[in-house]
């Protein structure tokens, strides 16, 4: 019977997957008659909350959203979560369905790439808490265990901070840059407004900071995919997830030297899209001063 029911349960999995790859196919085609959207940024800097707000606009277009397309990016997450005895999720293995379609269709499909930044020890932080499951020394714990676990993690892991080796710091040359052959710094951005709309050679880009989003959002979205009462809808967010305590408690707690804190501040990413004031503000809030 066990064994039954294993086979059941195996062809019920490939079903289903071979149902989602062929939706997702369905979708790549659709992006031949209306222009593809793709959502395409670091991790856990808003993109599923534009995912979900552009579907509830009902708009023609075929959306896509993921955090990597270079691939190197794909073949190391592939290892990562095989090696931790995972499975690949669905946005990590269509990553390389869409990326050969990204190939394929240079100079037939123009895209509309929507990307968001983050203060990046916030997106640290958030990234880490959604994915926990991924490391076994925190994914057991709980209450003061668990915060504890992450501060330690957390101070561990930004005292080690290198710019040319971070992710976020790196992630527009690792992804934008290598797919789309778009270079972010050699762009102006003005912080204060938010967002800025540019071209590549195959692409939109609409690059807009988490941090104005409900701010300017709807006024970006607007010009940029011609989307009239744009209404944000927030998702994924973490102080709305089960470890919302937790995490609250670590968004609340200043544990970094200023020493620490100062280094990440320095760092590109942070000086491309935001201003001294914005910077210094994010520096208050981290640095442990005492």
């Amino acid at each position: 019977m066990s064994q039954n029911h294993a086979g059941i349960k195996s062809i019920i999995s490939a079903m289903t997957r071979f149902s989602r790859i062929v939706r997702y196919i369905l979708r790549m085609i659709k992006g031949f008659l209306f222009p593809p959207i793709l959502i395409y940024s670091v991790g856990k800097a808003g993109t599923t909350s534009i995912q979900v707000s552009l579907v509830k606009a009902h708009i023609m277009n075929p959306i896509f959203h993921t955090h990597r397309l270079s691939w190197n990016a794909l073949k190391e997450s592939h290892k990562n979560f095989r090696n931790a005895g995972l499975n690949v999720p669905n946005h990590i293995a269509d990553g390389k369905y869409l990326r050969f379609f990204i190939d394929k269709t240079r100079g037939k499909v123009r895209w509309k790439i929507i990307s968001l930044t983050r203060d990046p020890i916030a997106c640290k932080i958030s990234n880490l808490f959604e994915t926990l499951k991924n490391y076994p020394q925190l994914r057991n714990l709980a209450g003061d265990e668990l915060v504890n676990g992450i501060l330690t993690h957390l101070e561990k892991g930004f005292n080690e901070y290198d710019e040319e080796n971070d992710r976020t710091n790196n992630w527009f040359n690792l992804e934008l840059k290598d797919v789309f052959g778009f270079d972010v710094y050699a762009e102006n951005f003005e912080p204060a407004a938010g967002y800025k709309i540019t071209k590549a050679e195959n692409a939109d880009i609409l690059i807009i900071k988490l941090e104005d989003l409900s701010r300017c959002g709807p006024e970006a979205l607007q010009k940029f995919l011609g989307i009239h009462d744009f209404q944000l809808i927030k998702a994924n967010v973490g102080s709305e997830k089960s470890y919302k305590e937790a995490y609250q408690r670590v968004l609340n707690t200043k544990s970094l030297s200023t020493d620490t804190v100062e280094r990440i501040y320095r760092s590109r990413y942070a000086r491309q899209f935001y201003s001294e004031e914005e910077i210094n503000i994010f520096k208050q809030h981290w640095a442990n001063r005492s």
